[in-house]
């Protein structure tokens, strides 16, 4: 019997340490279900779209629903083709671009140049109405598209590469907008499947990709509005991916030894956003006031930890044609300083205001900071804390004092800050979100759009970053990574020129 009972024991023990031995994706299992990948994102998308202006949580998904005429390699920053196998630059305002052969759609139809000016002309960013003659863009055949602009327009390639998913005209035109928001038809590497309010967003292998296949025949896309939940989640194995994750679950996850932390700089920016048009936000000094009071190196490392650095500007060190502030444009904490602002404003005894902000974390923290910082200055700032979708119709209305935000310089091209702080008035509150007016920024930015010599196109940027410093429509407060968790049995997750995941080719270690 004892012999039997060591017997036994050696047994188990020869066992354990072959499983020990195993590669990690067949010991624990590479991903959450068979075949499936989920992914654990922050918000609920509003739509699927792809070519109307939406939240962040819509790029997440329809990143791998799409494909763009042209894509921007993130590692050498180089525009490399997608739909478009190649384009030229016929003369200053016509491009054309030559369309691959044979490429599908997920409802079986293909590709042509009418689907791409379909997607332009019905594109809904701000940039196009401004840059691209829609009216006279036109197929030269079913693979050669003309682009016209209205004037010389060197950054439309990489605009494109961007904000110009291609989706399907006949999809499109048979279902309405709306119907083509929640059931969306393009040529990527996934197709759509289901939406379940609240919960999630299906999508399946599309086996006729015209490129390599996504690995996993899956992907799920899980709502998991708060952090520690949607990092608990990774944690315990529910989901294989969690995507903006804080800085206090970036440290604890990190210790489990079963995830592994991608965290990268980008060209994204929080930010306090002003409304312009108010009282008494429509004065510059106080706006230069509430920045004195801020000692942000402090408020950053509490609120964002390893995940964000000081930002001295709109554009990050990682945009082209960034410039550092300097002089008179490198704010410091200075109290004095912003009593005096504010009282030469007309505000000795400060003032009351709301200040909207979303659920993230992150940025909740920040709000509370800010409300300490400026009670300094007699302003009391009642908080308003919501979720994306109703945050961004509030934006829209203009009904709002000052908001908590991010924005993402897309693409790294200097041009997405024309429309920005633009004074069209059509764009206020839409894509101006603060309202801002300013002839000589609209000059710059103008001047900007069509000069080809990158040098002088990078002087007018580094005007506009420092105007943008002395004005403060927006305080730029946190240059925010983009960090997320992947089980460590899984490798390959790449990200778009928006920063958005792609997730084909996530696979298991293993198979490396």
């Amino acid at each position: 019997m004892k012999n039997a009972t060591i017997k036994a024991l050696t047994l188990l023990l020869a066992l354990a340490l072959l499983l020990a031995s195993l590669p990690a994706a067949i010991a624990e299992g590479a991903t959450a279900i068979e075949d499936t990948l989920v992914v654990g994102i922050n918000a609920e998308p509003t739509h699927l779209a792809g070519i109307l202006q939406g939240v962040d949580p819509n790029g997440k998904v329809s990143a791998n629903i799409y494909n763009k005429l042209v894509t921007l390699d993130t590692e050498t920053n180089e525009i490399v083709p997608d739909l478009a196998e190649s384009w030229e630059m016929v003369d200053d305002t016509t491009w054309k671009f030559h369309i691959r052969e044979g490429v599908k759609f997920h409802n079986g139809e293909t590709l042509t140049a009418e689907d791409c000016l379909f997607s332009i002309q019905n594109n809904s960013y701000a940039w196009m109405w401004g840059a691209i003659d829609r009216e006279n863009s036109y197929c030269e055949d079913d693979l050669t598209l003309v682009v016209k602009t209205y004037e010389a327009y060197p950054a439309l390639v990489n605009m494109l590469s961007s904000e110009c998913p291609i989706v399907c005209k006949s999809a499109w035109e048979e279902m309405g907008e709306d119907g083509f928001s929640r059931n969306p038809v393009g040529t990527g590497p996934y197709k759509f499947v289901e939406w379940i309010a609240g919960d999630s967003v299906t999508l399946e292998r599309f086996d006729d990709f015209w490129g390599e296949p996504a690995y996993y025949k899956n992907l799920v896309f899980r709502f998991i509005v708060d952090d520690t939940t949607r990092s608990l989640s990774l944690e315990n194995g529910e989901i294989d991916i969690a995507q903006d994750l804080p800085d206090s679950q970036v440290q604890y996850l990190e210790m489990t030894g079963t995830v592994d932390i991608i965290s990268y700089p980008s060209l994204s920016v929080d930010y306090i956003g002003f409304n312009c048009q108010k009282a008494p936000f429509n004065d510059a000094r106080v706006r230069q006031a509430l920045r004195y009071a801020l000692d942000l190196e402090g408020m950053v490392n509490i609120a964002y930890g390893s995940t964000a650095t000081v930002a001295d500007g709109i554009c990050s060190p990682t945009f082209v044609d960034y410039k550092p502030a300097e002089g008179e444009y490198a704010y410091t904490y200075d109290l004095e300083k912003a009593k005096e602002l504010l009282a030469e404003a007309g505000y000795p005894d400060g003032f009351t205001c709301q200040l909207m902000v979303t659920s993230k974390q992150s940025r909740v923290d920040m709000v509370e900071m800010l409300q300490n910082a400026w009670s300094q200055l007699g302003i009391t700032i009642e908080t308003y804390v919501t979720e994306i979708g109703n945050y961004y119709d509030i934006m829209g209305s203009g009904d709002f004092d000052m908001f908590y935000g991010g924005w993402v310089l897309l693409a790294n091209e200097g041009d997405l800050m024309h429309d920005t702080f633009y004074s069209t008035e059509s764009l206020w509150y839409n894509t101006n979100y603060t309202a801002y007016v300013n002839p000589e920024f609209d000059a710059l930015v103008d001047a900007a759009r069509v000069e080809e010599d990158a040098a002088v196109r990078a002087d007018y940027y580094g005007q506009v970053q420092d105007l943008i410093r002395a004005e403060l429509p927006f305080i730029p407060c946190a240059w925010v990574n983009k960090v997320n968790g992947i089980k460590s049995t899984l490798t390959g997750m790449e990200t778009d020129p928006s920063n958005y995941p792609l997730l084909a080719y996530v696979h298991p270690v293993a198979e490396d």
